[in-house]
């Protein structure tokens, strides 16, 4: 599993794109949203690396990715 941000500068997307594509049955996330910081969006990061260790299906990691939780914009006020 590769988790990141669009817009990190530290860890570029593109980076992480080609990784994923040189990993056979890797699963990709870049949010959207985020750079190099997961602020905002703890709880989908932490449930996404839940699923990816009780060894969800690639279908099931996808879904969560693309829930309202995960998709939507960070919540500043989430406390850390």
């Amino acid at each position: 599993m590769i988790l990141g941000g669009w817009y990190d500068h530290v860890t570029p997307a593109l980076g992480m794109i080609r990784m994923s594509q040189a990993m056979p049955n890797s699963f990709l996330y870049l949010d959207p949203h985020m750079g190099h910081s997961f602020l905002g969006k703890l709880k989908c990061f932490l449930q996404l690396n839940v699923a990816f260790l009780k060894g969800s299906s690639f279908e099931e990691l996808h879904d969560l990715a693309y829930s309202p939780m995960c998709a939507s914009f960070p919540d500043l006020n989430e406390k850390q």
